[in-house]
């Protein structure tokens, strides 16, 4: 069980073809992270990913997105991750 304290706001870019993209800004209180402690310095790198899943119809076949694709069968692959940059 872990009560994250996280908000989350999410934007659709639109264009005259349809969706281009969406954008997700997200807060998460980095003392609720285990083994986060201490904080991170400023310039400090983490990986990470953000991978959201659905069905776009909600009876359809599951898809997802990356915030850095791993381009592999597997979404747990950490050396494809992205970098958070604390500042």
């Amino acid at each position: 069980e872990w009560e994250s304290g996280a908000a989350a706001a999410a934007r659709i870019e639109r264009g005259p073809a349809g969706d281009r993209g969406w954008t997700v800004e997200l807060r998460l209180p980095i003392e609720t992270v285990r083994g986060a402690a201490p904080p991170p310095r400023p310039g400090a790198r983490w990986r990470a990913n953000l991978y959201p899943t659905g069905t776009r119809d909600g009876a359809g076949a599951a898809e997802g997105q990356a915030f850095s694709p791993p381009y592999r069968g597997d979404f747990h692959a950490l050396d494809r991750f992205g970098w958070l940059v604390f500042d």
